[in-house]
């Protein structure tokens, strides 16, 4: 059996031997070499893509169809492309070479974009739990670091996938893992585009897997772990999240009980995944398999242990009491300490300004030796953790640091900043609003991220209030440059597109090198039909640095698509 590849085709299915369909005349075989056999999901057009499974000269792969021509689709599909791409890992479906081109229908005016993959040999472990035991703990942690490998690969893409779930992981013939139906992953990216609003994305939901925030349409890197931790409760029990009780307090699953074997180090690790605020998750994949060893597991719990028992009254009082008896044995030690910790912090800042990190950390490390309550040293530890791309580090320092001080307002915008990078807009627009508290110019640096949140939000009225006043505020350069591109993207989103091009142009002026002003101008061109203009300005968002913020590296791939295409034209 042949599937037409044409949506609007009455009757989609005919005979191997033909060459055209029967119904609407489309060619059966596609780039002289594809054969659509059968579909994977149901032909619904509701759907935006149909998945096939198909022949490409004796070899079975899937094909992923874009059947609408809608440049906001589109671009997200191309994005899709681009991303699998550039990922290579045997638990990813790899893209073919030359296995992304467009075709039109006979007979219709749409173009039908297709994306050739390989397909992943195996069954999913939704099947595969009806044919075998719940899984032990052994084979749970070999599985979990094979999954968690292949999210850190996308993740550090700020690519997620938002719908893990047993019928999503495929055990292949030799029983390692792959992660495949990347649709809703490709789908995710429409939260971060400043023109789509967060409330008309909570529509990728799957029932016992899903957490909380994902359900309120503000899905982060860490709504991943949540999904992994319940897909590894129904594999550990061999029974779904949605037939386990919960507790009436917490809504946390009571499973354990489900899972004798299991111990409860890794019992608590799994809890830990599923924690319901996403903050309380692990920060990043690379935490997690550093985490997923025997030794560490048991560590972590003794962790746990130890922190309740500092915590209970019994060991207050003792404690207490121990300090009473040896403190007069140390006053002038103790008198000592600030001066000595302060020289020790003024080396480390002194080498944190020339931007020696490395030979920076050492002094703050003897600081604290000295004076374990200095909030501006665990800041610029944090500082140094975040350049390291060790985000775990750079949290608990910034936390620190604010729990000995909660008026530190730039570690209220480094950890806002955190956030911001990891995608828990959530969490960041909290730690930019108390940072504006400031009245130094850490204030206005909060103000301006925040006007940022608000247009991905697609909030522009409140983006161009908060940036407004912001530009009152400062006479830094940078700042302002910053103030004026959120005005320029602000007014965009309105469709005010003189005042947005005036924006960027003063942006621009300020500071050349922010590629975000590039990439937004160039947008506001081509929706002023300026079309050479707008192309110029797409390659200056090309070689501008990304920030590591995800709009500026989708603009970046829609930049990518508009050159390509120019060359095509030319």
């Amino acid at each position: 059996m042949n599937y037409c590849i044409n949506p609007e085709c009455k009757s989609r299915e005919n005979p191997h031997s033909l060459q055209f369909c029967q119904s609407c005349k489309t060619p059966l075989l596609l780039q002289g070499r594809y054969r659509l056999l059968k579909p994977l999901r149901a032909l619904d057009p509701r759907y935006s893509t149909d998945i096939f499974e198909i022949d490409d000269q004796g070899n079975s792969k899937v094909m992923k169809v874009l059947k609408y021509d809608d440049p906001e689709l589109l671009d997200l599909f191309f994005r899709e492309a681009s991303i699998l791409k550039d990922l290579d890992h045997p638990g990813i479906p790899r893209v073919e070479r030359g296995g992304f081109f467009k075709i039109k229908p006979t007979g219709s005016s749409r173009r039908i974009y297709c994306l050739v993959m390989e397909k992943i040999a195996g069954e999913n472990l939704e099947t595969w739990l009806t044919n075998h035991a719940r899984i032990s703990e052994d084979l749970a942690l070999k599985w979990l670091r094979q999954i968690c490998e292949i999210l850190d690969i996308l993740h550090q893409k700020r690519f997620f996938h938002r719908d893990i779930k047993p019928a999503n992981i495929i055990c292949k013939p030799d029983n390692s893992l792959a992660l495949i139906d990347f649709g809703t992953a490709r789908e995710m990216t429409v939260t971060h585009l400043a023109k789509v609003n967060l409330s008309n994305v909570t529509t990728v939901i799957s029932g016992g897997y899903s957490p909380p925030e994902q359900m309120n349409g503000q899905a982060v890197l860490q709504s991943d772990f949540f999904a992994l931790g319940r897909t590894f409760v129904h594999l550990l029990t061999g029974i779904s999240p949605l037939e386990l009780p919960k507790d009436s307090k917490t809504g946390k699953l009571i499973w354990r009980n489900q899972a004798p074997k299991i111990s409860s180090a890794f019992a608590n690790y799994i809890d830990g995944l599923m924690e319901p605020e996403s903050y309380n998750r692990p920060h990043n994949a690379r935490e997690i398999l550093k985490d997923l060893t025997p030794s560490n597991l048991r560590r972590k719990q003794i962790e746990r242990f130890t922190n309740q028992v500092i915590q209970s009254p019994k060991f207050k009082v003792l404690f207490a009491v121990s300090i009473t008896l040896s403190i007069t044995g140390s006053i002038i030690f103790h008198l000592a300490k600030p001066a000595i910790a302060n020289y020790y912090y003024q080396k480390g800042a002194e080498l944190l300004e020339k931007g020696n990190h490395a030979q920076a950390k050492p002094y703050f490390d003897k600081a604290l030796i000295f004076n374990k309550n200095a909030d501006k040293i665990y800041n610029n530890l944090g500082l140094i953790c975040r350049e390291n791309n060790d985000f775990e580090c750079t949290h608990k320092n910034y936390q620190k640091a604010l729990t000995i001080n909660p008026e530190n307002y730039v570690s209220r915008y480094n950890l806002g900043g955190v956030y911001d990078d990891l995608g828990n807009f959530q969490q960041a627009e909290i730690q930019y609003k108390l940072a504006m508290q400031s009245d130094q110019s850490v204030g206005v640096y909060a103000q301006s991220d925040l006007a940022r949140l608000q247009i991905l939000k697609g909030d522009p009225v409140t983006g161009i209030e908060l940036s407004l006043e912001g530009l009152k505020k400062t006479d830094k350069t940078s700042v302002q440059a910053a103030l004026h591109k959120n005005l320029g993207w602000a007014y965009w989103m309105k469709t005010e597109y003189n005042s947005a091009e005036f924006h960027l142009q003063q942006a621009i002026k300020l500071n050349e090198k922010r590629g975000d002003s590039h990439c937004l101008l160039a947008q506001v061109l081509e929706a002023k039909n300026q079309k050479m203009e707008s192309l110029q300005e797409w390659k200056a968002c090309l070689k501008a640095d990304s920030q590591n913020k995800i709009e500026v590296k989708i603009w970046q791939t829609i930049a990518i698509q508009r050159l390509r295409e120019a060359r095509q034209i030319l």
